[in-house]
């Protein structure tokens, strides 16, 4: 009876975080990535409001250039520059955060999917140990102990249940949509390993042509190169000619500073990937093997040779390691997402 009520229990306070999370929607929304993209960048709160900034500043320099004021002129021009250039970059953190959003709602559903099967592993074990109590085969220890295991892998997926919501109203947040809204995701390719088929030297050269600070430093680059080779006239005053040509020296150094810097982030951020691939491997095999040992412990436990506290302890191991097995498929994922956008690359949603 004790079981019975912690098992209702549990499934009221998930129903209730469900129903708290979902409000009044009751039609679920079917979304793709690219949907949710598209649909993020028409209606995020945030995106909106850099979006009526940009148009004010846009009316601002409108208005100087009726006026003509020189000063006001260049000082509209800036704000507006500046609005414009937030917006941008707002709208490519949006884009980044609703791709890492998307994938993160599919690791939590594939985490809830364990934790079920955990505690489906966990009730089927106590109905055995039930049995085996009744026909005198165990104490009132073991039944304790099974029962606490079971105990444990319900709370453990009522949290599961709880954080997937929490994930949904971020990703619903993002979008623009209610919070309550129930979106089904159409795509799951980040659910599967996809190697980086890419060397470091190729993602180098790749993020080269891309790089935002690269493409600045090399643009003032050019306008110092066109300064010098203006200055280079015999009736340019020789104090322009050298504050030209300190100019392209700097600008030559600036340049090597930021392709020196990017080499490192994406050296960086490539080493990171190649070890999470390597984490995914291991954790792979890793359950594997508790899959293995939890088979054989339960062949044991049938022949009689071992009690149930090493079933117990296995299947408590074996939910652990499929939880750091997803974690670890996540943070790949995450990673070679991240690589591939600093490269100038989508990520490729069909694989």
């Amino acid at each position: 009876m004790h079981r019975l009520h912690c098992g209702i229990l549990t499934l009221c306070i998930v129903a209730a975080t469900v129903a708290c999370a979902q409000g009044s929607s009751t039609v679920p929304l079917e979304m793709s990535l690219a949907q949710a993209v598209e649909h993020a960048l028409a209606h995020n709160l945030d995106l909106r409001l850099a979006a009526l900034a940009l148009d004010q500043a846009q009316a601002n320099l409108r208005r100087a250039e009726i006026v003509g004021e020189m000063e006001r002129l260049e000082d509209a021009r800036r704000q507006f520059d500046a609005a414009a250039e937030a917006y941008n970059d707002l709208e490519q953190e949006l884009v980044t955060k609703v791709q890492n959003a998307y994938q993160e709602i599919l690791y939590n559903t594939l985490a809830l999917e364990r934790q079920a099967a955990a505690m489906a592993r966990a009730a089927d074990q106590l109905r055995i140990d039930d049995s085996k109590f009744a026909a005198g085969l165990l104490s009132s220890l073991d039944i304790m102990r099974a029962e606490l295991s079971l105990a444990n892998a319900e709370n453990n997926y009522a949290s599961s249940q709880e954080a997937l919501v929490t994930v949904k109203m971020r990703f619903n947040e993002l979008l623009g949509l209610p919070l309550g809204t129930d979106v089904v995701l159409t795509d799951s390719p980040f659910l599967a390993f996809v190697p980086f088929e890419y060397s470091l030297e190729e993602c180098y050269a790749c993020a080269l042509e891309v790089d935002q600070s690269v493409r600045s430093a090399r643009k003032s680059l050019q306008e110092a190169e066109d300064e010098v080779l203006t200055a280079q006239n015999s009736f340019v005053p020789l104090v322009q000619r050298e504050h030209a040509a300190a100019a392209l020296q700097r600008a030559e150094i600036e340049l090597e500073k930021a392709e020196i810097e990017l080499y490192f982030r994406v050296r960086t951020e490539y080493l990171n990937l190649r070890q999470a691939a390597e984490n995914v491997n291991l954790k792979a095999r890793e359950v594997e093997l508790e899959q293995r040992i939890l088979e054989a412990e339960q062949i044991r436990y049938a022949a009689g040779v071992v009690s149930n506290a090493q079933i117990v302890a296995q299947q408590e191991r074996l939910a652990v390691v499929e939880q750091e097995y997803s974690k670890a498929l996540l943070d790949y994922s995450l990673g070679r997402s991240k690589l591939l956008r600093l490269m100038g690359m989508v990520p490729n949603i069909e694989e």
